[in-house]
């Protein structure tokens, strides 16, 4: 410096004020186009909820972080206030400085790497959060009241089409074999398992949003449908022809395997990634403070559910398959007589069912955004509840009753506690057991259909 000051024309003062202000002002810029770039990871949190106060600083304890604290709107239409902070890597040659590093929330905690990386690859395919005009009012056009129904209407479709995926499989095999095989839940498990690895390719390979989505369907159907297939002939194929409930223990065995084989492979520590609510949706309706919305991951669950189900129909009444199917569901010694490979159909039932249960995973990660190698245990009675509730062997009767137990858990939880929606469901399930002990549309392939 003394050096520089040995000219007069490099110590002038204005000199050095307007390099100071140069450099305060470019910081300032990086700060805010780090908080433009922060808010719009702000969606993943959000999803399309308006914001209303939308303020952003330095975070105190990181020096290349930034702060965002907003307010939106959660149940009822009362507006809490969030924070987020995003960690950005340091500005220097090569880079700009907008390169995400960590993500952490009020709501959240710190998100996993895994997460970040992939929130880095969508970031140019995230739009800005809108933020609520006027403080957030809005013009009312319905009731809160429908409008909050309407919406836990929507989630429960979205989680009957999980449960409807499940209980697919449930059904298959059991119009098939006359057997319940408890395990697949956990098969399920591994399907959601399949996806993760899936995304982290996508992540690792830098490929598109939708290319990554579907690459981690077939990875999820592929492991899936491979255990399945493995469980038959270690498991179902030696008790073939087997009174008794041998079967249905060996099941249980079959699943306390695949959870322990889970645990050891993957940890037992929950894997989280984020939950495909999707970018800035537009509202459909609006009352008071609230806003009907459809996620673009609900709507790709919709459509692929019934699409699912429609090649499941098409498949069992169309095919070649589809016949020596029914037929051994009908009768086994019949068909074999008939010249049917009754072994091959078994084969290549589980092989389908696996592959649903493996789409049912896929579901429940891209919709919640985790998973655990014990989730398979719950999820798989509530998906048996649903097969029994709308009548074991029938293909129609699983989707009913997927959706009706969707419906029952979310809309309890959405007026009472939620600790008793489980209860809920089971109470559903024996209620209609007493009045239809068939279920709603049972009877499935044993009728003779």
């Amino acid at each position: 410096m003394s050096g520089l000051c040995r000219s007069r024309r490099w110590c002038r003062p204005e000199l050095v004020l307007l390099t100071l202000a140069a450099l305060l002002l470019a910081g300032c810029g990086l700060d805010t186009e780090r908080a433009r770039q922060c808010s719009r990871y702000l969606v993943w949190f959000e999803g399309a909820a308006a914001l209303a106060e939308l303020q952003h600083r330095p975070a105190p304890d990181a020096a290349e972080a930034v702060l965002l604290r907003y307010r939106s709107p959660g149940r009822e239409g009362v507006w809490a206030e969030h924070w987020l902070e995003c960690r950005f890597e340091p500005q220097a040659a090569g880079r700009d400085g907008l390169g995400l590093l960590g993500l952490r929330s009020d709501r959240e905690g710190e998100l996993p790497a895994v997460t970040v990386a992939l929130l880095r690859v969508l970031a140019p395919r995230l739009a800005l959060p809108e933020q609520a005009p006027g403080g957030a009012e809005w013009r009312t056009r319905f009731s809160p009241g429908t409008v909050y129904l309407l919406q836990q209407g929507v989630h429960a479709l979205a989680a009957g089409c999980l449960y409807a995926l499940l209980a697919l499989g449930y059904t298959l095999i059991y119009g098939l074999l006359g057997r319940i095989n408890l395990a697949f839940g956990d098969i399920a498990t591994i399907g959601g398992y399949g996806a993760l690895i899936g995304l982290a390719l996508m992540a690792l390979l830098n490929v598109g949003l939708l290319l990554g989505l579907i690459l981690g369907g077939v990875v999820a159907m592929s492991v899936a449908a491979l255990h399945s297939s493995a469980g038959e002939r270690l498991v179902f194929r030696p008790l073939h022809g087997t009174r008794g409930h041998a079967p249905l223990v060996a099941s249980i065995g079959l699943a306390m395997a695949l959870q322990e084989y889970l645990r050891l492979a993957q940890g037992s520590r929950d894997q989280w990634l984020f939950a495909l609510g999707g970018n800035r949706v537009p509202p459909l309706l609006e009352g008071g403070q609230l806003t009907l919305v459809v996620p673009p991951s609900q709507a790709l669950v919709f459509v692929l559910t019934a699409a699912v189900a429609a090649a499941v129909l098409w498949l069992l009444y169309r095919t070649r398959f589809g016949r020596s199917y029914r037929a051994c569901a009908q009768d086994q010694r019949a068909a074999a007589l008939c010249g049917v490979d009754v072994g091959r159909v078994t084969a290549r039932t589980f092989l389908l069912s696996g592959a649903l249960a493996g789409l049912a995973g896929c579901v429940l990660v891209y919709l919640y955004g985790g998973i655990s190698f014990y989730s398979g245990t719950l999820l798989g009675f509530k998906a048996l509840a649903a097969a029994i509730l709308g009548g074991i062997g029938s293909v129609p009767g699983a989707l009913l009753g997927g959706v009706l137990v969707a419906f029952t858990e979310t809309l309890w939880s959405a007026y009472y506690p939620a600790t008793y929606k489980d209860v809920m469901v089971f109470v559903l399930l024996i209620v209609v057991l007493v009045l239809r002990p068939q279920g709603l549309l049972g009877g499935g392939w044993t009728r003779g259909d």
